[in-house]
């Protein structure tokens, strides 16, 4: 399964691809902002993970932007978010599958992905 990341926080980052590859992913992260990147060109996302973008516009713009990117193909969205007030409005914005309130807790989130995905969870706790 091929995860693509967009988060600048490097340590958060790090955090995200080393719990994701121990769990048998494969991550691949884009620390560029511009959601029509070069990254859409050489890599197939099974599942897109935005977190801290560090960008003015809104996630939900983000987030169609990348949808866009990939026409014709259903790629689960998840979306990690320090604002609680955002959630309601993340959740049912119908871009993203999985809206998910941090503080980043890694395991919590492998979690989360794994059983978006449908696949096995028992060791992902």
């Amino acid at each position: 399964m091929n995860v693509l990341i967009f988060e600048r926080e490097e340590d958060i980052l790090d955090l995200l691809t080393y719990n994701l590859e121990t769990k048998g992913f494969t991550v691949t992260s884009c620390e560029e902002r511009n959601p029509c990147c070069s990254c859409m060109e050489s890599y197939n996302p099974d599942i897109i993970l935005v977190g801290n973008v560090g960008i003015d516009e809104d996630l939900i713009k983000f987030g169609k932007s990348l949808l866009d990117s990939f026409p014709g193909k259903s790629i689960p969205m998840v979306c990690l978010t320090t604002k609680e007030e955002s959630l309601p409005l993340l959740s049912t914005s119908s871009v993203f599958d999985l809206v998910l309130s941090t503080p980043i807790k890694p395991k919590s989130i492998v979690l989360a992905i794994k059983e978006l995905l449908n696949m096995p969870i028992a060791d992902a706790a």
